[in-house]
């Protein structure tokens, strides 16, 4: 793994290359997680789940850099990746720009029409406040619902949504009908979400939550 120093609001910041079996990633970095990003094995569940080749389209929601989306370009026939953070999503365009199977979307997943807003920050997140507003297209995944393609058996949706976990699933009745969809969430539990919230949206679904640790349902 490499490091470079870049100038950011005046700061001085750091690029990341990093280099796992599937190619590599360029990330602003972080410490934290550059090695476990490399080994593949950050929330190695996920990739695990991806390995198996038991899903033919992964749907991410919160895509970040697009780590599982590279791990996914080589197990799925399609991967549609969502970022709605304007400095990631244009690395995620860069890392994802090989991968002819992955289609990355600038788009907010949400409930319904609201107006996020981000933190000038490089490591900002998207938050919702009406009094500052953000410009970026939001959208349920039933608007989206299809991703393009009709939605087939054996498909993978993970969210990271940093706490608007709840208001995404609002927006996804059609898509949670489909029985042959799997759910894997990080459930945020440090910003006011609970897996019983969750919960009451799977009453008979298979589902994988990601809180102090991993649920399987």
């Amino acid at each position: 793994m490499s490091v470079e120093k870049f100038e950011w609001d005046n700061e001085i910041a750091e690029w990341a290359m990093i280099k796992n079996k599937y190619g590599s990633l360029l990330s602003y970095n972080f410490p934290r997680y550059n090695r476990s990003y490399a080994t593949c094995k950050y929330q190695g569940y996920i990739t695990e789940m991806l390995e198996s080749e038991l899903y033919s389209i992964f749907v991410d929601v919160g895509a970040f850099i697009g780590l599982f989306s590279q791990i996914a370009s080589h197990y799925c026939d399609k991967v549609i990746a969502y970022e709605a953070h304007p400095f990631y999503f244009g690395i995620l365009l860069l890392n994802m720009r090989y991968f002819t199977n992955v289609s990355c979307r600038y788009k907010y997943i949400s409930s319904e029409e609201i107006i996020p807003t981000i933190d000038d920050d490089i490591k900002g997140l998207i938050t919702i406040d009406s009094e500052k507003p953000y410009c970026v297209e939001c959208v349920s995944l039933d608007d989206e619902y299809g991703f393009g393609i009709p939605i087939p058996e054996r498909c993978l949706i993970k969210l990271d949504v940093e706490g608007n976990e709840l208001n995404v699933l609002k927006g996804s009745k059609k898509t949670l009908q489909r029985s042959y969809v799997h759910w894997i969430i990080d459930v945020h539990t440090n910003r006011g979400i609970t897996t019983e919230e969750v919960l009451k949206y799977f009453p008979n679904r298979k589902i994988t939550m990601i809180s102090h640790k991993v649920i399987k349902v």
